[in-house]
């Protein structure tokens, strides 16, 4: 098995008008989630001819609020929590060579809503 990391660069719009560029994840730095509702964590990437050939699913390995939507290439896709934070997404023959991924996570218990462990990509044959 392969492991890609998406870290930087991500971009966040927060509460649907705020945009911040150049975002680190994890976000270990809270930015904007002391006041927003709802943060969409955007990331394009690139997927080479093996990778699309490939099983690939995506795991989050932590997050602060309710993750809502998963998106790539603007197609919603069904995912697992499998425990508090920990996310699954298979994405096998959603890839294509150019990719834009959008995680959207809304506060939920007093929790602001914040990517704070890593997202990767699992690629197997």
């Amino acid at each position: 098995m392969h492991v890609i990391h998406l870290r930087r660069p991500w971009s966040i719009i927060a509460d649907n008008n705020k945009q911040i560029d150049q975002v680190d994840v994890p976000e270990i730095n809270p930015l904007l989630a002391e006041d927003s509702l709802e943060h969409c964590y955007c990331r394009k990437f690139n997927a080479t001819p093996a990778v699309l050939n490939s099983k690939v699913v995506l795991r989050l390995t932590g997050y602060h609020g309710c993750l809502t939507d998963v998106r790539l290439n603007q197609q919603s896709i069904s995912f697992d929590c499998q425990s508090s934070g920990f996310v699954t997404v298979a994405l096998t023959g959603y890839l294509r060579p150019h990719n834009e991924l959008k995680l959207t996570i809304v506060r939920y218990d007093d929790q602001c809503p914040r990517l704070t462990g890593d997202v990767v990509l699992e690629v197997s044959g």
